[in-house]
């Protein structure tokens, strides 16, 4: 792992507080707003790796300039990754993946606690997936839930 990815989870361990809970619906509407920071999130997420890579491979004694360089870069974009997931953690949902835009929205169903679902490229929010379970779980929204 990355120092980007320790540094964004550490970042969101920071920020735990009791979650609201979400209807479909309201999930639904705040798509507007999360679908454009998840957008801006992937862009700079691509950004922030493609540095990543491109300083592991500067030699560290004859390219120390453009290492700095890269690093101050890397660090500003960490830095706006971190207010972007920020709002996400505002609205009250959570980006589960960097790289695909799968977010999450808390809800209860049946008496339990489960998540909506969505990733960058969905409509709507179709899907749920358990608690316990990871985003590739997931299976379509029952009637009942809506």
């Amino acid at each position: 792992m990355g120092e980007f990815d320790s540094v964004v989870l550490s970042s969101l361990r920071e920020g735990k507080r009791k979650p609201k809970y979400f209807s479909v619906n309201e999930a639904n509407r705040s798509l507007v707003l999360v679908s454009m920071v998840v957008k801006d999130i992937l862009a700079l997420y691509c950004r922030a790796k493609v540095l990543e890579e491109r300083y592991s491979v500067l030699d560290r004694e004859t390219e120390r300039g453009p290492r700095k360089q890269i690093k101050r870069q890397y660090e500003s974009l960490l830095k706006q990754l971190q207010c972007f997931n920020q709002e996400l953690t505002e609205v009250g949902c959570r980006l589960r993946d960097w790289q695909t835009g799968a977010v999450d929205w808390p809800a209860i169903y049946q008496d339990r606690e489960v998540y909506l679902c969505w990733r960058m490229g969905e409509e709507t929010v179709e899907y749920y997936h358990e608690a316990y379970e990871s985003f590739a779980a997931r299976r379509r929204l029952p009637e009942d839930i809506k």
